[in-house]
C-alpha cells in the first residue's frame, strides 16, 4: 500500500463533516498539550497522573510556558504564520505563566522567543511527531472506508476518548481498537457470569442430588451439577450438603452408569477444586 502524501490527507480532512473535523482537531490539540506538559514533568523528573493533567499549573510548579492551542494545517499553504510571519504547518499559541505573554510559533522559533531549553523542545517536537502518526492513520482509515470491526452492546460505557470519534463515526486508532476490544470482552464476561447466576437460581440442587442417588440422571443434569459447583460450589451448605456427601454420590454414580456422555461431566466434577 502506497503512502499517503501530505496533499491527500488535507483532501482527506476536508472531506469531512464539521462535527468529524471539531473532533479530529480536538483530539489533536488534547493529545499535543499531554505531550507538552509530559515533556515539562520529564524535565524536572515527574510522572503525571491524568488528574494533573487536568491542572498542569498545581502539577507542575516550574511550568513556565502553558501551551494554549496546537494547530495542525497538514501542508504549508500561507495559512498559519509565526510571530514572524513565516508560513507554517504546525502552531503553537503559547503563554507565559507569569507574564501573560501570548506567542504563536513555530517549533523553531521556540527557543528564539522563549528561551526554552533544546532538550525541552526536543521532547516536544518528538511528541508532535507522534501526533502526526495518529492523525495520519486515522485520516488514512477514513480514505480506505473504516468501520468499527466489533459491534458495542447497549449499555456498556466507551471509553471518554474514543466515545467522541465514534459518536460522529471517525476511525479508531490501532491501539484504541485493541483496549475496546480488550474492554468488550471483559463487559461480556461480565454480562455472562451475571446470567449464569440468573440461570443457577432457577436450578433445585438436591433435586439434582436426589436424581443421582436414584441413578435417574441425564446428561443435561450432570452438567448442570458440574456447573453449578463450579461456579456456586461455595453456597452448596445452604442447601444442608457437604463436599463429601456429593463426591460420595457422585462415585455411586459412576459405578451405576456406563454412558460416556453423563460419566465425562461426573469425572469433571471429581476434579474440580473443592
Amino acid at each position: 500500500m502506497s503512502k499517503v502524501t501530505n496533499d491527500e490527507l488535507k483532501q482527506i480532512y476536508l472531506s469531512l463533516t464539521d462535527e468529524q473535523k471539531h473532533v479530529l482537531d480536538e483530539y489533536v490539540r488534547r493529545g499535543m498539550k499531554t505531550k507538552w506538559l509530559n515533556a515539562w514533568a520529564k524535565k524536572f523528573g515527574n510522572v503525571l497522573t491524568e488528574e494533573e493533567l487536568l491542572c498542569p499549573e498545581k502539577a507542575i510548579e516550574s511550568l513556565e510556558w502553558i501551551l494554549l492551542d496546537f494547530e495542525d494545517n497538514l501542508i504549508v499553504d500561507g495559512t498559519l504564520r509565526c510571530e514572524c510571519n513565516r508560513p507554517l504547518r504546525y502552531r503553537y499559541t503559547i503563554a507565559n505563566k507569569s507574564t501573560g505573554e501570548i506567542f504563536r510559533l513555530g517549533a523553531v522559533h521556540f527557543e528564539q522567543h522563549t528561551g526554552l531549553s533544546p532538550d525541552i523542545i526536543s521532547l516536544i517536537i518528538k511528541g508532535q511527531k507522534e501526533i502526526d502518526l495518529e492523525k495520519d492513520e486515522i485520516l488514512t482509515k477514513v480514505k480506505n472506508g473504516w468501520k468499527i470491526p466489533f459491534l458495542i452492546p447497549m449499555g456498556f460505557n466507551i471509553p471518554s476518548d474514543m466515545e467522541d470519534q465514534i459518536n460522529v463515526r471517525l476511525p479508531l486508532l490501532e491501539r484504541q481498537e485493541k483496549r475496546l476490544l480488550v474492554l468488550l470482552n471483559k463487559y461480556q464476561e461480565e454480562i455472562d457470569k451475571k446470567m449464569e447466576l440468573e440461570r443457577f437460581k432457577n436450578i433445585d440442587l438436591m433435586s439434582l442430588i436426589s436424581k443421582l442417588n436414584n441413578y435417574r440422571f441425564t446428561e443435561l443434569d450432570a452438567k448442570l451439577l458440574y456447573d453449578y459447583l463450579k461456579n456456586n460450589h461455595a453456597e452448596i451448605s445452604i442447601h444442608g450438603l457437604d463436599v463429601n456427601t456429593i463426591k460420595q454420590a457422585v462415585n455411586k454414580a459412576l459405578g451405576h452408569t456406563s454412558d460416556t456422555r453423563i460419566r465425562k461431566w461426573l469425572v469433571e466434577i471429581e476434579y474440580l477444586n473443592w
